[in-house]
């Protein structure tokens, strides 16, 4: 999602919990994901890379896969976040 759904979920008690929440429940299913959902958006504000709010185009789809699929060095990327699940050893 852009940037100001982003700050409307965050300044909203109740979706803040429930944004948080959701994140949490699929990471204990899948054990890590790929966040795109957080302020690395930021980068990708201008109209070229949103049909609207929610729906990226097809310039932005293409970074998204490139950034899971195609880069080896993950280390590099801050779009999108990768969370994984702790474990007692982390």
């Amino acid at each position: 999602m852009m940037e100001q759904h982003l700050i409307k979920i965050l300044q909203n008690k109740h979706l803040k919990k429930v944004f948080f929440e959701f994140k949490k429940i699929i990471i204990e299913i899948f054990g890590k994901a790929y966040d795109f959902n957080n302020f690395s958006v930021k980068k990708y504000s201008e109209n070229k890379y949103w049909y609207d709010s929610v729906h990226p185009t097809e310039l932005l789809s293409d970074i998204m896969t490139r950034n899971i699929f195609v880069i080896k060095n993950k280390k590099n990327i801050v779009f999108p976040t990768i969370i994984v699940k702790k474990t007692h050893t982390q």
